[in-house]
């Protein structure tokens, strides 16, 4: 389906439900972008001239040097930021449409729907890459269709915002389904733990109910503790785990639940 076609679309037609929320592509960050593209060029090509007069007419080796490095940084910075600036143009018209049941991607000539209840596995992450920290999420349906955004890419307005919304949506739909399956006796694979009626699992090891601790998750891993332990149980990169929300909500559920009475003197 075609983005400029799928646009002229009434959104009842998704029938998703009412909208909440509409995140879009940030012109002010591309136009910011770009005018710091033009900045570093322009004080690169200051810098040489203003040191070394001698760039302008050069006839010493020296001058020469000065030259050809400044140029050679000028058209490095110049093809480093077309290149980003080009990505942000591509993904200029990206738009995220929030419903009630759901949510509706446009990116390029590509639409993609998710109700909530069709979502399967989300993964959400900090990934550090040429010394910046990129915010991922990737959501599953539970018919395979993958979608994925990062915040150095598209550059959507409100961008945790949209995360925290595809998280809680979704966690509130799979925990019921999972503590049904764990009561039902069933095991749960969140990638680098599962979770068990007997406990949680962490490769060959496993801590059973009653003596977990807590079970808590931050932007960059989750932590097992154990009860009366002074060392972390387990502690898995977000990378390796599936829903990690669901998974810190049924385990701290579960373990309350199992917690072993206290004894009365």
């Amino acid at each position: 389906m075609n983005v400029s076609i799928s646009r002229e679309i009434p959104e009842p037609a998704y029938q998703l439900g009412a909208v909440r929320e509409d995140f879009r592509t940030s012109k002010a960050t591309l136009a910011l972008c770009m005018g710091t593209l033009v900045f570093v060029i322009g004080f690169i090509g200051w810098m040489g001239v203003s040191s070394f007069p001698g760039v302008l007419a050069p006839k010493e080796p020296a001058d020469w040097v000065i030259l050809i490095g400044t140029v050679v940084g000028m058209i490095g910075a110049a093809v480093w930021g077309v290149r980003e600036i080009g990505q942000m143009v591509r993904n200029r018209h990206m738009r995220v449409v929030v419903f009630d049941d759901g949510f509706v991607s446009f990116r390029h000539d590509q639409v993609f729907v998710c109700r909530w209840d069709d979502v399967g596995w989300v993964c959400d992450q900090v990934l550090m890459q040429k010394d910046a920290y990129i915010l991922s999420c990737t959501v599953w349906k539970r018919s395979r269709e993958q979608w994925g955004i990062r915040n150095d890419v598209h550059l959507i307005r409100g961008f945790p915002r949209l995360i925290e919304i595809i998280v809680n949506e979704s966690k509130r739909r799979l925990v019921p389904l999972v503590l049904a399956d764990l009561e039902a006796g069933k095991t749960v694979d969140f990638g680098g733990l599962t979770l068990t009626p007997r406990g949680i699992v962490r490769g060959e090891r496993m801590l059973p109910w009653e003596e977990v601790h807590s079970v808590s998750t931050d932007s960059l891993r989750v932590k097992v503790e154990q009860r009366g332990a002074w060392v972390t149980w387990a502690a898995v990169g977000n990378s390796e785990m599936l829903n990690r929300f669901v998974l810190a909500e049924v385990a701290n559920q579960l373990k309350d639940k199992l917690m072993p009475a206290p004894v009365l003197a």
